[in-house]
């Protein structure tokens, strides 16, 4: 019964049409009628209750309220805005015509994305991440398992709220089976970054020879190919027929013994390959197969099987792994957009050695699209890893791989896909013909497993679980360590900001100790800077005044020089101290105490605009600098920021980020320039 009635007064009457009642609890959809009228509203009602009939009524009800909120959003979008996706999908819905998928998901996203921002109070007046997160993941849920009922295209699911802020192990993190070492210590991040370099370091040497073996299998292939004694293919064909499961007469037995002698397997299988390359474009079909029978199967299974005849007219998807991994260690992609390689991925030409990678899409779901890319590097993964004697380049691997799927390329075309479009592509399942699919999901776990199990004895990789997803944060971190330079990092993730970075690849335990060092530093030299000219001041901060007269020396050497209150002391400063600017404030506790007030939160966030614009310049004409002196600085006022954005200075926060931006239009402020 999907409609009950009740004789409870105190429980609300379900209106026909507007709402209903089921399982013993109410829901409500009429405040939808005027949006998107009653053709659209009345099927929702009922198969809303068809489809969560059995389901708890508390879920029932997060349900109901987000299916409500997201199509009032999408009505309210379509009203400002008619010819955009929200206005197409809701004239569409509105006349009981499915949207696109297309449309339909990048509204979904859209919303998605004003649910994840957490400072955005338009739809849920909450900013709490937990409340966020359920609203969001029951919106999802609700609008693919409607999506049969036809009132709109199923899609993928909505980006959850969590923005993968867990940290993902480099490879030198990882312990025995899935657990993981943490390394302690002053050398602790120096430890982890090299254990990482010689775990990198074996795979690609591991992948590389697997590349390098599948391809000399696939060479012999071509070599059997260009036999000058191969039979002709109505020869070959007709000696094929004749292996049938009732016997063939003499003159078919010697055809056949003429075609594929016992006493030489080798023209044997040129023979085979022959057929198979001009009949079924490289693929190897079993007797239940469309272009298979009894005959061909005895004669592949004569000849090796069919992994073995696979493995020299077609790329394995042991060698498809093996090219992919090389290509991730050398470029630092991310597993979506190395799958997503486009089948001719070098956008332009080599210069110095290097090219950018082309995707096919960007499956990561933003609010604008953007171009993902990785730079094929002109020093290779020899200098990334500092280790000599690579066998491949990343050009060679890809180019390699082009060549050994280049059949399986002609077969995906033929099956009116997208499959051809994409570099790494392999058969679907365990056999070696029919449909072609990108290398993704089941296929790859099972390849990497395999992979794994093939190195259980290995002294380097033997029974760690590692996994595709741990050679980016492996990559980003050797990158990072070469000067802890965050932009270039970031540049190279492809990550709209550091968040992203710093937040799920380089959050681990060992890094965030180097980076606290350095902040240190810098607070200790900024204060000596500040604080050597008044020795009689120091005492205040319980350091001698030897240690205090050695920071602000480390101070000079870096350039905080120019902090110096008295201008004579400073060696390298070209700005003197002015009498006009009071610099010395009159207690200690004000200089070393930050106070969130207005005026301190719009010189933060001037300081920071200032450091984050610069800071791309540094990294190229001086990155010693920029370690020593000024990142430190980025990354102190970056987490300030940081902290209040999740305090209860927040909106303060934010009006001060607003009086920074009119300011700086006016020519009233400008943003802090480092030196």
């Amino acid at each position: 019964m999907l409609n009950e009635q009740t004789t409870d007064p105190h429980q609300t009457e379900s209106v026909p049409g507007q709402s209903i009642r089921f399982g013993g609890s109410f829901y409500e959809f009429g405040q939808l009628i005027p949006l998107f009228g009653s053709d659209f509203v009345f099927p929702l009602i009922i198969y809303f209750a068809e489809e969560f009939y059995s389901n708890a009524p508390s879920g029932n009800a997060k349900r109901n309220l987000g299916l409500r909120l997201f199509l009032t959003w999408v009505a309210r979008q379509a009203l400002a805005a008619p010819l955009s996706a929200a206005g197409r999908v809701h004239e569409q819905l509105s006349t009981r015509v499915c949207p696109s998928e297309v449309d339909m998901t990048e509204v979904a996203e859209t919303y998605g994305d004003i649910i994840r921002d957490l400072g955005d109070l338009s739809i849920l007046d909450s900013d709490d991440e937990t409340y966020r997160s359920t609203h969001l993941d029951a919106v999802s849920a609700t609008l693919r398992r409607l999506a049969p009922y036809e009132l709109w295209p199923l899609m993928p699911p909505i980006r959850r709220m969590s923005r993968g802020t867990s940290h993902i192990p480099a490879l030198g993190q990882l312990g025995p089976g899935r657990s993981k070492v943490v390394f302690e210590g002053a050398d602790a991040y120096a430890r982890s970054v090299e254990a990482s370099k010689v775990r990198m370091a074996q795979l690609r040497r591991i992948a590389e020879d697997g590349l390098i073996e599948e391809f000399e299998i696939f060479e012999t292939g071509k070599k059997l190919l260009a036999r000058s004694d191969i039979s002709d293919l109505a020869t070959i064909t007709q000696a094929i027929k004749s292996l049938t499961a009732y016997g063939f007469n003499k003159s078919e037995g010697e055809l056949i013994d003429e075609v594929f002698p016992k006493n030489d397997p080798e023209l044997r299988l040129a023979n085979l390959l022959t057929y198979l390359d001009h009949t079924t474009n490289g693929a190897v079909p079993t007797a239940r197969d469309p272009d298979g029978s009894y005959g061909l199967d005895c004669l592949i299974r004569a000849c090796g099987g069919g992994s073995f005849i696979n493995s020299h007219l077609n790329g394995t998807k042991r060698a498809l792994l093996c090219g992919q991994l090389v290509v991730m260690i050398d470029t630092g992609l991310n597993v979506q957009p190395a799958t997503d390689l486009a089948a001719e991925p070098f956008d332009g030409e080599f210069r110095r050695g290097s090219v950018n990678l082309l995707v096919n899409q960007v499956t990561k779901t933003r609010p604008e699209a953007k171009t993902a890319f990785s730079v094929v590097p002109a020093e290779g993964a020899e200098a990334l890893l500092n280790v000599p004697g690579f066998k491949l380049s990343t050009k060679s691997a890809i180019t390699m791989w082009q060549e050994m799927s280049l059949r399986m390329r002609c077969r995906a075309r033929a099956q009116n896909d997208n499959a051809h479009r994409y570099l790494w592509i392999c058969g679907k399942g365990s056999g070696h013909c029919g449909v072609i699919q990108t290398f993704a999901g089941t296929v790859a776990k099972s390849q990497m497993n395999l992979l794994r199990d093939e190195l259980a004895d290995d002294p380097i990789l033997g029974g760690i679980e590692f996994t595709r997803q741990n050679i980016r944060p492996t990559y980003l971190a050797i990158r990072n360590s070469k000067h802890l330079d965050s932009q270039v990092v970031v540049s190279i993730a492809n990550h709209n900001n550091a968040g992203t970075t710093f937040g799920s690849y380089l959050s681990s335990a060992e890094y965030r100790q180097a980076l606290a060092s350095l902040i240190r530093n810098f607070q200790n030299q900024l204060e000596a800077a500040i604080l050597v000219t008044d020795i009689s001041r120091v005492v205040q901060l319980g350091v001698d005044a030897e240690t205090i007269v050695g920071r602000a020396e480390e101070a000079i050497q870096n350039g905080l020089d120019e902090i110096l209150f008295d201008a004579s002391a400073a060696k390298t400063s070209a700005i003197a101290a002015t009498p006009e600017v009071e610099l010395v404030p009159d207690s200690l506790e004000s200089f070393l105490t930050f106070e969130p007030t207005h005026e301190d939160l719009v010189a933060l966030i001037l300081v920071k605009k200032g450091l984050e614009a610069d800071e791309e310049r540094f990294l190229v004409a001086n990155p010693d600098r920029w370690k020593n002196k000024w990142m430190p600085g980025l990354a102190l006022v970056t987490a300030t920021a940081a902290r209040l954005e999740q305090s209860k200075y927040k909106v303060a926060l934010k009006r001060a980020l607003t009086s920074a931006e009119q300011g700086i239009s006016s020519g009233k402020l400008r943003i802090f320039v480092p030196w």
